[in-house]
């Protein structure tokens, strides 16, 4: 027969992608998955969202079991490719700089943020692509 240690007192982990939606959303539409072009009636739907900031977990852990430290990537499309710049650079940068030393972000202590890999425009076939994507690791202690 199986024992397993009980799960009281043990506080669940915050979803760390809806923290940088909540976080993010003053820059733009944040969402965990890329909206679809149109809308279940045929309707553009992605577009009348710019700008769309998709922000996605891609791993982490937690070494010590007090702290979770999440990779984020994160892709800001906006109606051009300047646009798309602009939200990175001027938007979601600063804001990743801002929490380096901390933030408190819907109750949860988000104990700092920092740029992993540079902001950069993935070439596409699509000559248009207006997509700029950046990673970034925000660490997360574990509630009380």
């Amino acid at each position: 027969m199986n024992e397993f240690p009980p799960l009281d007192g043990i506080p669940a982990w915050p979803d760390v992608e809806d923290l940088m939606c909540t976080y993010l959303d003053r820059f733009g539409h944040t969402c965990t998955e890329t909206p679809p072009a149109e809308d279940e009636f045929g309707a553009p739907l992605f577009e009348s969202l710019l700008p769309v900031i998709v922000i996605e977990r891609s791993g982490g852990g937690t070494p010590n079991g007090a702290i979770d430290v999440a990779m984020i990537h994160i892709s800001v499309t906006n109606s051009t490719r300047s646009g798309s710049w602009a939200v990175m650079n001027d938007g979601v940068r600063r804001a990743v700089a801002a929490a380096e030393n901390g933030a408190v972000i819907d109750g949860y202590t988000i104990v700092g943020m920092s740029e992993e890999v540079g902001p950069q425009m993935i070439p596409g076939l699509n000559p248009d692509t207006r997509t700029v994507q950046l990673a970034f690791e925000v660490i997360v202690q574990r509630p009380r």
